[in-house]
């Protein structure tokens, strides 16, 4: 594991403990095992009052890489996607929601005329994270990756990520069901590496940090600050290791005080 110790003078991180905030307190998680049901056979883990409850339930969505969900406020699921689609908790396609990350590869894993519920977005380990609108009640941002694979000068192939996007989700519409109102809004159009998003609250509780890796064999990262006038990107910092193809490696941003610390591992 290899911690990197940011710079105060390019960035301080505070993580605040948010009491009775539970944006994490369901995990949704579901493969197709069974491709004769039309539904896929999923589990939901729900982490209330310190206590791990699991059930099984029906999903419409195959979750893998590219997947993630966020509940509200007091811990109700909001929605959930895979890369392709958001889905509401009634396990419906929110308004506006089809189609997230367009492009070659949506359109060879999302599209599929058949059963177009089997597929999902292929990305890195923390290709797509989603966090609370600051300073709004029930809207959320989800930042996502879209990939192309991208062949080097002696021929290997690498997946590369170009653009990132934001998309801003108001779950306060449709009678709570959810409407995306701005989708596969580009925050960064380089060539950089896939997967290992984090981010973290800003010192003044509200606002987010959102840490991206840029271009692979270099050591560069992407800073953006989530603000209530949206995402946007505040500066880039050159420090530690290089990025490389190991997939396996995710990133933390861990708040100790004044400090900030950026551990990969």
């Amino acid at each position: 594991m290899i911690r990197l110790t940011l710079s105060l003078t390019q960035i301080v991180f505070i993580l605040l403990p948010v009491l009775g905030q539970q944006y994490d307190n369901t995990w949704l998680m579901g493969y197709n095992y069974d491709q004769t049901n039309e539904q896929i056979e999923g589990s939901v883990l729900s982490f209330t009052e310190g206590r791990l409850d699991v059930r099984s339930e029906s999903l419409v969505l195959d979750l893998q890489s590219s997947s993630i969900s966020i509940s509200d406020f007091n811990g109700r699921l909001q929605f959930y996607t895979n890369g392709c689609q958001l889905v509401n908790w009634e396990h419906q396609t929110i308004e506006n929601g089809e189609e997230i990350n367009p492009g070659e590869t949506y359109n060879n894993y999302c599209i599929n005329i058949n059963e177009p519920w089997r597929e999902r977005y292929p990305g890195g380990k923390q290709s797509v994270l989603t966090l609370p609108a600051p300073r709004e009640d029930s809207v959320y941002y989800l930042i996502h990756e879209a990939n192309e694979i991208v062949e080097e000068s002696n021929g290997n192939l690498r997946i590369a990520v170009n653009p990132l996007y934001s998309t801003k989700i108001d779950m306060r519409l449709n009678n709570g069901r959810g409407r995306v109102i701005n989708k596969n809004t580009p925050i960064l159009e380089e060539d950089i590496f896939y997967g290992q998003l984090t981010a973290v609250k800003q010192a003044n509780g509200f606002d987010w940090w959102i840490v991206k890796p840029g271009v692979k064999e270099e050591n560069i990262y992407y800073f953006f600050s989530l603000t209530e006038n949206g995402v946007v990107l505040s500066h880039t910092q050159t420090i530690g290791i290089n990025h490389n193809n190991f997939a396996g490696w995710a990133n933390f941003l861990l708040g100790s005080g004044a400090c900030g610390k950026l551990v990969k591992g």
